[in-house]
C-alpha cells in the first residue's frame, strides 16, 4: 500500500508501473508476432525453391517449428498485457475510489464523533436538547454529503477494496509467473520498485499525440477498443489528448469518467474565460448566473457577444452548466458537455457520485423543451433521486446522471416520435458504455425516463438494444413504436416500473405516442405516485411532481428503491398499485373522488384517482431521514 494523501491509504501497484509494463510486454509481444510472420513467409520460400528431398523437408519442418513457438510466445505475451491491463484499471479506478472514500472519512468524521461524544453521560455539562438536536443535523446532512451512514461503513467500503486489489494483483501475478516459466524471462525493474516498472523503450513514437489528433493514428471508436487503447496510452499522452481537444475525448465512449470530466471540464473553463475577457474589455459587469445575464441591458449584451465571440445562448448554457456542477459538495462529473449540439441548444451529462465504481448507476432523461437553456430542471431531478437513494441505501454507493444528452421536441414536435428515436440511439450508446469502463459489474444499472424521455427509453429497448437491468417510466404520453406489453421492450414485468400520476394531463391524453404504460394490460409494475399536492383534476402541474422532494413523495421514495436495486420493498411498504383499466365504461358516475365527475380522457379508469396521497415514512430502512 501507498499514501494516498488522506485517512486511508492506496493498495496495490503504482499505475505508472503497471502501464510501463503494459507498453514493454506489447513491444516484445508485437515483436514476435512480426518475427513469426516472417517466418511463415520463409517456410513457404523454402518449400518452393526445395520441393524434393528429405533435407528440404526437415528445413521446413524447423522453420514451422520456429514460427509456431514465436507464434505462441506473442499469444502467450498479449494475454500477460491483457491481464496487465486488467489490473491496471483496477488500481488506477481504486485509486478513485479511496480518494472518494477519503473525502467521505473527511465530511463525516467530525459530526459523527462530535455527535458520539454528546452521547457520553457522566463527564462534564450533559448537552442540552437545542444542542442535540443541531449536532443530530449536522450528522444527517454529513450522512447525506459523504454517501455513508457511519465511518464503519466507509471503512468497510475500503476493506473491501483492498481485496478487490489483492484478488486481481494475485490473478495477475500467476499470469505473469506463468509467462515467466514459459519464455527466456521477464525483465524486472531497478530495486525498491514495482516489480512492473521496467524500463523499457516506448511502443509509441514522440509524434503520438500529433498523430492521433491528425488521424494518421486512427484511433478507435468502439467503447471497448477505446477503453482498451486509452489504458495502454502512457499518462502523459492521455493527458495531452484531452487538453488538445477535449470535445473529442470528452465524449467518446469507453475513456474513463475522471479523464472525460477533465476534458469537459476545460471545454467549459474555456468559455467562462472568454467571457471573463470579455467583461474586462467591454467594461461589463462579469454575471455569475443566467440569472444575472437576463438582468444585462440589451446594449450590454450585444457588446458581451462581439467581444466574446459567443452568443448569449451559448453564455447562458455555461454559466448554468457551471452552476450545476457546484451543486454537490467536491462538484458533479460532467460526462459529456457539446455546447454547439443541437443547432446551439446543447448536450450534457452531468453526474452525480462516481460512475466508474459506484454499486448502482440510475439515467435521469428528461423531456419536452429539455436543453441547456434549463438543464438545471433534470439536474435538480437527478440531484434529488441521488439524494434520496444515499438514504435508500447508506451501505452501497449510488450514481445518478442527469442525461441531456438528446434534442428534446418542442410544442411543436411533441407528437412525433422522430427526436425519441434519434434520442434513443444516443441513449442506448451512452449508457451500455458505463459496463466498458465501470470497474467490476454494476450492482443495478436503470434507466428513469420522465415525460418524453419515457418514449425515448422505450424506443431504446425495442430498437437499440439498450442494455439496463431494469427501467422506470414516469409521467409517460406511451411507449412508443409498436409495444404494447412489457415482453415488446425485452424486459420482464419485474424489470419494468412505471409511476403514473392520476391527475397528471400528459399520462391521460389520448395515445398519440403508443401505448400507457401504467394500463394493466401492459403487465409493467406500477408504484404510486400521487402527490400530496396533487391538482383537484387533470392538470399539467402534476406532470413535475415526481421528483419532488418537499412533501413526503411518494414517486420518489419509490424510485430511491428501485434504482439501489430495492424493487421488492415497494410492496412491503404498500406502494405498488394496481394500472389503468380499459374494460370498465367510461362513465362520469364511475369515477369516484372527482367532484365534477369527469371523463378520462383517454378512456380507461384510473383506480388511482379516488385513493388519498400516502404520506411515506419519515425514515428509510436505514434509519437515515429522507430530506
Amino acid at each position: 500500500m501507498s499514501a494516498s494523501g488522506g485517512y486511508y491509504p492506496y493498495a496495490g501497484d503504482d499505475p505508472a508501473g503497471v502501464d510501463s509494463a503494459i507498453t514493454a510486454l506489447r513491444r516484445v509481444g508485437d515483436t514476435l508476432s512480426t518475427l513469426a510472420g516472417e517466418v511463415e513467409r520463409d517456410t513457404k520460400a523454402i518449400k518452393a525453391s526445395w520441393p524434393k528431398g528429405r533435407t528440404g523437408e526437415l528445413a521446413a519442418q524447423d522453420a514451422a517449428k520456429m514460427g509456431g513457438a514465436l507464434d505462441e510466445g506473442h499469444q502467450a505475451f498479449d494475454g500477460a498485457v491483457r491481464a496487465l491491463i486488467e489490473l491496471h484499471a483496477v488500481v488506477l479506478t481504486n485509486r478513485r475510489k479511496v480518494d472518494n472514500l477519503n473525502r467521505a472519512h473527511q465530511i463525516l468524521a467530525g459530526p459523527e464523533q462530535d455527535f458520539a461524544a454528546m452521547q457520553i453521560t457522566g463527564y462534564g455539562v450533559p448537552p442540552g436538547p437545542e444542542e442535540l438536536a443541531a449536532g443530530e443535523e449536522s450528522l444527517m446532512g454529513a450522512r447525506t454529503r459523504s454517501g455513508f451512514a457511519s465511518l464503519a461503513d466507509i471503512d468497510r467500503a475500503h476493506a473491501r477494496l483492498l481485496s478487490l486489489v489483492s484478488e486481481e494483483t494475485t490473478t495477475c501475478d500467476d499470469r505473469l509467473n506463468r509467462l515467466a516459466s514459459e519464455s527466456s524471462g521477464l525483465p524486472g525493474g531497478a530495486a525498491g520498485k514495482s516489480r512492473y516498472d521496467v524500463s523499457f523503450n516506448l511502443l509509441w513514437t514522440a509524434n503520438q499525440v500529433e498523430d492521433i489528433l491528425s488521424g494518421k493514428v486512427r484511433f478507435p471508436t468502439e467503447p471497448k477498443a477505446v477503453h482498451d487503447a486509452w489504458l495502454l496510452l502512457p499518462a502523459d499522452v492521455r493527458e495531452q489528448l484531452l487538453l488538445a481537444d477535449p470535445l473529442r475525448f470528452g465524449n467518446l465512449n469507453g475513456i474513463p469518467a475522471a479523464d472525460r470530466h477533465k476534458a469537459n471540464k476545460a471545454t467549459l473553463e474555456a468559455q467562462l474565460d472568454l467571457l471573463a475577457r470579455a467583461c474586462l474589455d467591454a467594461g461589463i459587469p462579469l454575471p455569475n448566473s443566467a440569472e444575472d445575464l437576463a438582468a444585462m441591458a440589451p446594449a450590454a449584451l450585444s457588446r458581451l457577444e462581439v467581444t466574446s465571440g459567443m452568443s448569449v445562448a451559448e453564455i447562458r448554457q455555461a454559466l448554468n452548466v457551471s452552476h450545476q456542477l457546484a451543486r454537490v459538495e467536491g462538484g458533479a462529473t460532467l460526462l459529456a458537455y457539446e455546447p454547439g449540439a443541437y443547432g446551439g441548444k446543447g448536450r450534457a451529462a452531468i453526474a452525480f457520485g462516481d460512475v466508474d465504481t459506484a454499486d448502482n448507476i440510475a439515467f435521469c432523461v428528461p423531456g419536452l423543451m429539455s436543453g441547456l437553456d434549463n438543464v438545471n430542471n433534470v439536474v435538480g431531478d437527478a440531484l434529488h433521486l441521488y439524494e434520496q437513494a444515499l438514504n435508500a441505501d447508506p451501505n452501497a454507493t449510488t450514481a445518478v446522471v442527469a442525461w441531456q444528452g438528446y434534442d428534446a421536441p418542442d410544442f411543436f414536435n411533441v407528437a412525433s416520435q422522430n427526436a425519441a428515436e434519434e434520442g434513443a440511439r444516443l441513449l442506448a450508446a451512452d449508457v451500455n458504455a458505463m459496463r466498458t469502463t465501470h470497474v467490476g459489474a454494476i450492482g443495478t444499472l436503470t434507466v428513469v425516463g420522465h415525460s418524453y424521455g419515457s418514449t425515448t427509453t422505450s424506443l431504446a429497448l425495442q430498437r437499440e438494444h439498450l442494455d439496463v437491468d431494469q427501467v422506470a417510466l414516469i409521467g409517460s404520453p406511451g411507449l412508443g413504436g409498436d409495444a404494447t406489453t412489457v415482453a415488446d421492450l425485452n424486459l420482464k414485468p419485474s424489470q419494468v416500473f412505471v409511476g403514473s400520476a392520476s391527475r397528471d394531463l400528459v399520462t391521460v391524453l389520448p395515445r398519440l405516442l403508443g401505448t400507457d404504460p401504467a394500463r394493466d394490460t401492459v403487465g409493467a409494475t406500477r408504484f404510486a405516485a400521487e402527490s400530496p399536492d396533487r391538482g383537484w383534476t387533470f392538470n399539467k402541474d402534476d406532470h413535475s411532481l415526481y421528483y419532488d422532494n418537499t412533501n413526503d413523495s411518494e414517486s420518489l421514495h419509490a424510485l430511491a428503491h428501485i434504482v439501489t436495486g430495492h424493487g421488492d420493498r415497494l410492496g412491503q411498504e404498500g406502494l405498488l398499485v394496481e394500472g389503468r383499466d380499459a374494460t370498465i365504461p367510461n362513465l362520469a358516475g364511475l369515477v369516484p373522488g372527482n367532484p365534477f365527475g369527469a371523463l378520462f380522457p383517454n378512456g380507461t379508469y384510473d383506480p388511482e384517482f379516488a385513493r388519498t396521497p400516502a404520506i411515506v415514512p419519515d425514515d428509510t430502512q436505514a434509519g437515515v431521514p429522507i430530506r
